[in-house]
């Protein structure tokens, strides 16, 4: 499966205005929840900031990939948004990042 198979439309935004990480998350969820059924925005942020609390998600090169296991869904989804300007989020490179690829999986393993 290829990463354009993967994105779904519905979860693609450019220039977020996003101040902090917790921002981000908090889009992230709100872009996220309608493609769920079973998850609300809410929720689904929640499980995206547990995630994060773990280790950052920032993979370096202004790149982060938050996701969560999420119950209810066959198929991994992903969406993609670009924040207005870089944003501190822990990465390991230690820059800021612009890129967020949101990837929710099922919560069984493939």
């Amino acid at each position: 499966m290829t990463l354009i198979e993967l994105l779904n439309p519905d979860l693609v935004g450019t220039a977020l205005e996003a101040e902090d990480a917790d921002e981000v998350l908090r889009a992230l969820a709100a872009l996220g929840a309608p493609a769920l059924s079973r998850l609300t925005a809410k929720e689904l942020y929640k499980k995206l900031a547990e995630r994060e609390s773990l280790c950052s998600t920032g993979v370096g090169g202004g790149v982060a990939i938050p996701h969560a296991k999420v119950p209810g869904i066959s198929a991994p989804i992903l969406g993609v948004v670009t924040t207005a300007s870089p944003v501190a989020f822990g990465s390991l490179d230690g820059e800021d990042v612009q890129v967020f690829f949101l990837l929710l999986s099922p919560e069984e393993p493939p």
